[in-house]
């Protein structure tokens, strides 16, 4: 399909609107597409639109076994993001000896884990995996990577796990977790003392962020725009008969 074709090709260049526009078209088209359907929801995620993302995946336990291991991953980290923990877990798990998905899904579980402290169920996960080096699908790799910093990081060995998102910035792809590597080392070199590398990882972060909000409200980049204003407000004529400043 053109258009779902096309969605895709604008998440690889992170035109995260039009990406939108574009797989909601396809879907509309062909609303059994799951895969569609779910970086469709993922699109709108990016744009803030949490509540048309729910709407899009809102009966997924009907379709999610029609769907393969590689999405039912994918959606897994969506539902994540919209405070469906349990769910997720539970469909992570289901795809831990998947041939195809299983280190995936294992490498996501454990920074889902990592991140309610669950840190020995954490641990043990992480020592299932593969060595980073052996892998050769970059966003694998560097999600890899990624768990094994941040459980470094709560074992005290802060140093260590910067050493390994410094270098994860080197590898091919890596604009694919920029924005989230930066936040991370801004943190841990926060918590090294090194404030200096601390703000300028911020630094790059925030660029990064503003680049996609840009997207959103364009006049954002005006030379004469207000940094704080970021959404219209919309209300009826009656409602506005009625404000009270």
């Amino acid at each position: 399909d053109f258009l779902a074709s096309m969605g895709f090709l604008e998440i690889e260049r992170k035109r995260i609107v039009k990406a939108r526009d574009l797989l909601l078209a396809s879907l509309r088209l062909r609303p059994v597409d799951t895969e569609v359907r779910i970086y469709a929801a993922l699109m709108c995620m990016e744009c803030g639109e949490e509540e048309t993302a729910r709407e899009l995946l809102r009966i997924w336990k009907l379709w999610v076994n029609a769907t393969d291991a590689n999405l039912q991953v994918e959606l897994a980290g969506l539902l994540a993001r919209l405070g469906e923990n349990t769910e997720c877990e539970v469909l992570l798990r289901a795809n831990l000896d998947d041939p195809h998905s299983g280190n995936m899904a294992r490498t996501r579980l454990v920074l889902l884990l990592e991140r309610f402290n669950r840190l020995d169920e954490a641990r043990q996960l992480l020592a299932q995996l593969p060595s980073a080096e052996a892998i050769q699908e970059p966003a694998l790799r560097g999600e890899i990577i990624e768990a094994q910093a941040v459980v470094a990081a709560r074992d005290k060995d802060v140093s260590h796990a910067r050493r390994m998102l410094e270098n994860l910035l080197e590898v091919p792809g890596a604009e694919r977790w920029q924005t989230t590597t930066w936040f991370l080392l801004a943190k841990l070199c926060d918590k090294l003392g090194d404030y200096a590398a601390c703000m300028e990882y911020l630094r790059l972060a925030h660029a990064s962020q503003m680049k996609i909000a840009a997207q959103l409200v364009p006049e954002l980049i005006e030379p004469s725009a207000n940094p704080l204003h970021i959404t219209n407000f919309h209300v009826t004529a009656e409602q506005f008969r009625q404000w009270k400043p």
